[in-house]
């Protein structure tokens, strides 16, 4: 079944301004901030108003740092085994 025309319109209108797009993500306008300053939103700069769509704000992404494991405590470092040190 073909989406109605309006459907896919909706989703790849440009939004403009870290606002804007935080309504959409539903952050706060600093977190938005934030997180399009990272990288952590897929958006670009148009001039100095930050742009993307619903399309690529709601589109899944790769974990963010706080999501990411912590790092390993000291000396359980994983080393390659190699014929020295296998017996």
């Amino acid at each position: 079944m073909v989406k109605p025309l309006e459907a896919v319109d909706e989703l790849d209108r440009w939004i403009y301004g870290a606002e804007n797009i935080g309504i959409v993500v539903d952050l706060d306008p600093r977190e938005t901030y934030h997180a399009l300053e990272r990288g952590y939103l897929d958006a670009d700069k148009f001039g100095r108003k930050w742009r993307s769509t619903k399309r690529r704000l709601l589109k899944p992404a790769a974990p963010t740092p706080a999501a990411l494991p912590a790092e390993l405590p000291q000396g359980t470092e994983h080393h390659a085994a190699t014929a020295d040190t296998v017996a």
